[in-house]
This record gives C-alpha cells, sequence and structure tokens, in this order.
C-alpha cells in the first residue's frame, strides 16, 4: 500500500484531480478484496477525498461515515483525524458549509500529533 499512498499523495499534491481519483478508486477496490477493516478504511479515505475534489460528494460522503466507523471501532486517532478532514472537505466544497467545514478541520487539528505540529511550522 505504501507505493500506492506514495502515488496517489503526488498525484493530489500536483492538483492531478483525476488521476488521483483513479488511483485511489484502484486501491479502494484492491481493499475490498480480503483486507483489514483499516487497510479499507484508509483506502474509502482517500477515495471519498477524490470524489469530493471531484464534485462527488453525495458518493463521498457514505464512505466517510465507514472511515469514522472503523476509527472509532479500532481507535485509531489517525483514521479519525482522516475522517475530519474529509468531512471537513465535504462541507467546504460539497455543500458550501464553511462553519460546518471548519469545525472538522479544527477536529482533525486536534489530532495531529505534538512532533507533527512542530515539524510543519
Amino acid at each position: 500500500m505504501e507505493k500506492q499512498e506514495k502515488l496517489i499523495d503526488e498525484a493530489n499534491a500536483n492538483g492531478q484531480t483525476h488521476e488521483f481519483l483513479r488511483l485511489s478508486k484502484e486501491l479502494y477496490d484492491t481493499a475490498q478484496k480480503g483486507h483489514t477493516d483499516e487497510f479499507r478504511a484508509k483506502a474509502a479515505s482517500y477515495y471519498a477525498q477524490a470524489l469530493v475534489l471531484t464534485g462527488q460528494g453525495e458518493t463521498a460522503k457514505p464512505l466517510l461515515s465507514e472511515v469514522m466507523e472503523v476509527a472509532l471501532n479500532i481507535n485509531s486517532d489517525i483514521l479519525k483525524l482522516e475522517a475530519y478532514n474529509g468531512l471537513g472537505l465535504y462541507e467546504l466544497l460539497a455543500t458550501q458549509n464553511n462553519f460546518s467545514a471548519a469545525e472538522y478541520f479544527i477536529k482533525a487539528l486536534q489530532l495531529v500529533p505534538d512532533e507533527d505540529k512542530t515539524t510543519q511550522m
């Protein structure tokens, strides 16, 4: 998954939205075939964010709910962070609800490990 994640992250960082969508959909499809809940949730997070960025927010919303459900079940702050970030993107881009988006982004930021906060500044 690391190689696929790197390609997905690069496509997203370079603004290649359709490539981001294509690669994240491939990872999501792969994840559905007998992988762990955590792997499936991570793949769903990528795919959901790509869907939101390509104007397919309503398709993304159930995926983001799945990510949050898995995050809560396995108590994963990283998956919670990804779910909150995805929900923030959804609220910002799909519903244009800036206040709700900001609330989700703040929740995501609160989950960023302290050492990551200092290295990003």
